[in-house]
């Protein structure tokens, strides 16, 4: 099962993620982060923190939103403080595509 929570600030909105982001859910995580970026933020966090499991149809659902936000000329950061999912990332070659940051507060003031 996946929740996604949103928080809405003035500069950015932050996406909280918990729960499984996986092949069973993925058109629901992209449906819920595309709502998101609809209101134009600036700035898109997503926190993976509270994720149990990411599997290769979630990061691939976070690439496609990662797209749109990029064609709307909004900042886009993943975060991530577990080792083993930043390893993930960059062995799948995404940190040359995601700006992945270890805080929120990282990401919320990164250029």
């Amino acid at each position: 099962m996946l929740e996604v929570r949103i928080k809405e600030l003035p500069i950015a909105a932050v996406a909280y993620l918990s729960g499984e982001a996986d092949a069973r859910n993925c058109a629901e995580l992209v449906r819920r982060l595309v709502a998101i970026l609809e209101t134009r933020p600036l700035r898109l966090v997503i926190s993976l923190d509270g994720l149990q499991h990411i599997d290769s149809r979630g990061l691939g659902g976070l690439v496609g939103v990662y797209r749109r936000a990029q064609e709307q000329k909004c900042a886009f950061f993943l975060v991530t403080s577990d080792p083993q999912l930043r390893r993930v990332i960059e062995v799948s070659g995404l940190s040359n595509l995601f700006q992945v940051r270890a805080t929120e507060a990282e990401a919320l003031s990164s250029e």
